[in-house]
């Protein structure tokens, strides 16, 4: 029969699969008891920060463009209600008499249509500055999305490439 010393263990750690040389019982129980709880513990608590630490940027993100699109959407009720306020001054001013015609009510016409105008000047102006605000947040979309594809090596050649991912490949399978 061969020695205790020559017998060995098989083990399992989380996928990772050795040998090592066997204990006494007694031994291996005090042992691994605690340090499979321990570990698990620690692996339990590695997990939860990194899950916590991937939330809080997760809603940081999240936060910041709520905060551009509240910003917004606030600019465009303000535009409305400027654009609402002319109109509701025009209808309040009382009309002139009928009776009065010629120069007057041709000028009075022509304040009206002014005022229609620079309303509209108004408006098309905050449309303009909402677009500008919209198209950055795009461009900033646009550039956090491109970005990992700029981070990516230039290859001089074909094979330099398909050396690289043979070893992409290769890294990956080893850490399975």
């Amino acid at each position: 029969m061969a020695s205790f010393e020559d017998e060995w263990d098989i083990c399992n750690d989380y996928g990772f699969i050795h040998k090592r040389r066997k204990r006494q019982q007694q031994q291996q129980q005090v042992s691994t008891l605690p340090d499979t709880s321990s570990s698990s513990v620690h692996f339990e608590t590695d997990l939860k920060q990194w899950k916590k630490i991937g939330l809080s940027k997760l809603k940081t993100r999240y936060q910041k463009e709520l905060s551009h699109w509240e910003l917004l959407s606030n600019g465009l009720k303000t535009m409305e209600e400027n654009a609402q306020l002319p109109q509701q001054t025009q209808s309040l001013e009382p009309s002139e008499p009928d009776t009065q015609m010629g120069n007057s009510s041709f000028h009075s016409q022509l304040d009206e249509l002014l005022l229609q105008v620079e309303a509209q000047e108004a408006v098309i102006n905050d449309v303009l500055k909402l677009c500008d605000a919209v198209e950055v947040m795009c461009e900033e979309e646009e550039e956090r999305v491109k970005q990992p594809f700029f981070d990516l090596p230039v290859w001089g050649s074909p094979r330099t490439l398909m050396e690289a991912l043979t070893e992409d490949f290769h890294d990956s399978v080893d850490d399975l």
